[in-house]
């Protein structure tokens, strides 16, 4: 059964209309509308028809409520071909007559809704599963972006598949275009720089900003659609999405649309899943990941983390230049260093005295939590230390 419903007011002073029989008499102006009891005969199309008339309170003007029905879904265009002559009609009278009740909508919502509701949960398996494959089984609950995390209904404690994100924020994850958390500190590294020879070419190429999709999907999952297209069709299939949320009129062409838009994404979300195991992600590129979501969707642990970095590369030029320059001896035969291991170093050879020692240690700690257990941090704490973290740089800098 399709519904539709009308309230029509007299907005025409050329008009004369006040009751249910010079109402009728109006809309069989139009030659292919007969009005018969209780049904509205329009071509070949019988639909059943119900008036109700009165006066509208404090200006006696009239209003009448109409309400026009099929049984036969399939009829559903020649329904709107009948409420388009109608409507046209009604026009006379009233420029914008208000709908009540919008059967149509409905109908292409209903239908619609179901290729949607594919898609978000295609794009959640696709989002928790590179992430937790990727840096961690915990992800979800400690490292769920907080633009995102603020968007998830409170009521809904499970957050295992991301169920509740909103819509828009899910292509946030893989689309949006972010800097690492590292940025500052190698644009402030640049600044103070003489020779480019300072730098690695990976470590400048990380200024650019670059997202998820482009960086882990693009190239190895082989999908050749451009990012920008990708996000303009999700862009594209929110705003219906929010149409059929918020009860808008969403007609046919809006269905088609569904149609199209989630046919598209569907394929690339679908290839982009079975070809997971392709994506090879180093230990570093997964600290970067998490750091970079870490930062990128919270401006004070981003500031801090850029901070920190900053800290860690004077700490290791500090060994460099006063330990290993002048102590070749002690360099240790492995190519990877730890912080900690440097930082004793610095402490045993005492260009390092105790309470400096103690603080980056703070500094350290403070930096896994920010990764891996963020909720126990408040944003007031990572302020504060980042002020301290940033003196403690100044210092070491001043040691070189």
């Amino acid at each position: 059964m399709l519904r539709v419903e009308y309230l029509v007011f007299i907005d025409n002073q050329n008009i004369k209309c006040s009751d249910d029989r010079t109402f009728n008499n109006l809309l069989q102006s139009d030659p292919e509308i007969h009005i018969l009891k209780d049904k509205l005969v329009y071509k070949k199309l019988e639909a059943h028809y119900s008036i109700e008339s009165g006066k509208v309170k404090n200006t006696g003007d009239s209003y009448f409520h109409l309400t026009i029905i099929i049984i036969d879904e399939k009829r559903i265009d020649e329904f709107i071909e009948l409420l388009r002559g109608v409507k046209s009609v009604l026009h006379v009278i009233n420029k914008t007559p208000q709908i009540l009740f919008d059967g149509i909508s409905l109908y292409y919502s209903n239908l619609a809704y179901p290729l949607i509701f594919e898609i978000e949960n295609l794009m959640r398996k696709l989002i928790t599963k590179f992430m937790l494959t990727n840096v961690g089984i915990n992800w979800v609950k400690e490292r769920v972006p907080d633009d995102v995390k603020s968007s998830i209904n409170s009521l809904n404690k499970d957050m295992t598949y991301l169920h509740n994100v909103d819509f828009i924020q899910l292509k946030n994850f893989l689309f949006s275009e972010n800097y690492t958390a590292h940025r500052d500190h190698l644009i402030q590294k640049l600044k103070k720089s003489q020779n480019i020879n300072e730098f690695k070419l990976e470590e400048i190429k990380t200024l650019i900003p670059m997202s998820n999709w482009e960086k882990y999907f693009s190239d190895s999952v082989g999908i050749d659609i451009t990012k920008e297209s990708l996000s303009k069709k999700w862009d594209e299939l929110y705003d219906l999405r929010c149409k059929i949320a918020h009860n808008r009129i969403f007609d046919k062409s809006d269905y088609n649309k569904v149609i199209d838009l989630c046919k598209d994404v569907k394929d690339v979300i679908i290839k982009a899943i079975l070809n997971l195991s392709k994506i090879d992600i180093s230990e570093r590129e997964s600290t970067i990941l998490t750091e970079t979501i870490a930062g990128n969707f919270n401006f004070n642990s981003g500031e801090y983390l850029s901070a920190y970095s900053e800290m860690t590369d004077l700490i290791s030029k500090l060994v460099e230049d006063k330990i290993f320059h002048i102590y070749p001896e002690e360099r240790p035969d492995y190519i990877k260093r730890s912080l900690v291991g440097d930082l004793m170093r610095l402490s045993n050879h005492g260009i390092l005295n105790e309470d400096i020692h103690n603080e980056i240690r703070v500094f350290i700690e403070l930096r896994n939590q920010l990764v891996h257990r963020p909720e126990n941090i408040m944003k007031n704490d990572i302020s504060d230390y980042t002020e301290k973290i940033k003196y403690v740089n100044k210092l070491l800098d001043g040691w070189l």
